[in-house]
């Protein structure tokens, strides 16, 4: 028996490899809250020494903070409360974390012709009050 416990691995506490639990920024592409796969990539980035196949997350997952546990308590043990800001901005669109005022570059790029979305075309009364309003910004 003492050779058994020779050879086998010590579990490690999960506190002691996420020694700092503030995973700083997670990139949630216009979501509210942040996916077991989001906060796992985030982990993995920050503590690439840890196995994230060896943990799983508590089903609190807040828009602030997560808790995470062992799902092998062989390797990993104790629990870990991360802490995380949420950038909500839509990956090549708008960023939801800034206010947007559009300007003229704006409404070209996504393809506004007038101010006024119809499905006719813009009268010529639209179209001067909008040159009006692009000359104005």
């Amino acid at each position: 028996m003492l050779y058994h416990a020779y050879l086998s691995q010590k579990t490690i506490l999960l506190n002691s490899i996420i020694s700092n639990p503030n995973l700083q920024t997670i990139k949630t592409n216009g979501y509210h809250l942040p996916t077991e796969t989001q906060i796992k990539a985030a982990l993995k980035q920050k503590f690439p020494e840890l196995n994230i196949n060896k943990i799983q997350i508590k089903n609190n997952i807040t828009a602030t903070t997560a808790t995470i546990i062992s799902n092998d308590f062989n390797v990993y043990r104790g629990s870990v409360t991360l802490n995380y800001f949420l950038d909500k901005s839509v990956l090549n669109q708008i960023n939801l974390n800034q206010q947007y005022v559009p300007n003229q570059t704006w409404m070209q790029q996504r393809g506004y012709n007038g101010l006024w979305i119809s499905k006719h075309p813009a009268t010529d009364l639209e179209k001067n009050l909008t040159n009006v309003f692009f000359k104005s910004c």
